[in-house]
């Protein structure tokens, strides 16, 4: 598998919605071409900062402002 092929599947790559053989020719290909292996360290890392952030709790300030404006400003 080339560079172009891995950067085109590697977000299915990432989510696990590859077959076995396509996950193997781009983990070889992962394992030999540190360009790639590069970008996919980003998306990764990029993946894991959305999550992070995604779950994080809003702060208690705007929490209660979001219920006082549900409530008709009580």
């Amino acid at each position: 598998m080339d560079c172009r092929k891995v950067a085109l599947k590697i977000e299915e790559y990432l989510d696990g919605d590859v077959d076995e053989t396509t996950r193997l020719a781009i983990q070889s290909h992962l394992n030999s071409c540190p360009v790639c292996f590069g970008r996919f360290e980003f998306e990764e890392s990029l993946r894991q900062t959305v999550r992070n952030v995604v779950h994080r709790e809003p702060p208690e300030k705007l929490r209660a402002r979001i219920r006082s404006s549900i409530n008709g400003g009580e």
